[in-house]
């Protein structure tokens, strides 16, 4: 049987690759921007991203349902996080 791949692991496991993808660009003597806050534009080499939104995400309700299907409810003191984000690489 093949093991269904969790939303939220591929969340975090996209959250982790554009930190370390940051903290490489961060690196460069350039003066593209590779730090920020949420909705700016960062360089991480070919690639620009934007964090569109972070916010807690809401079991009980759409679309955030869909988002957390199969994953196991979480104790009262912990909740998901959200990361939406779009990341253009126009390497021609």
């Amino acid at each position: 049987m093949r093991a269904r791949r969790r939303p939220a692991g591929v969340l975090a496991a996209l959250l982790a690759a554009v930190l370390v993808a940051l903290a490489a660009a961060g690196c460069g003597a350039n003066d593209k921007k590779t730090t920020g806050s949420e909705g700016e534009y960062i360089n991480a080499g070919e690639a620009v991203y934007q964090v569109q939104l972070s916010r807690l995400l809401n079991p009980d309700s759409r679309p955030d349902d869909n988002y957390l299907q199969g994953q196991p409810p979480l104790p009262g003191n912990e909740q998901y996080l959200g990361v939406f984000m779009t990341i253009e690489n126009d390497r021609k």
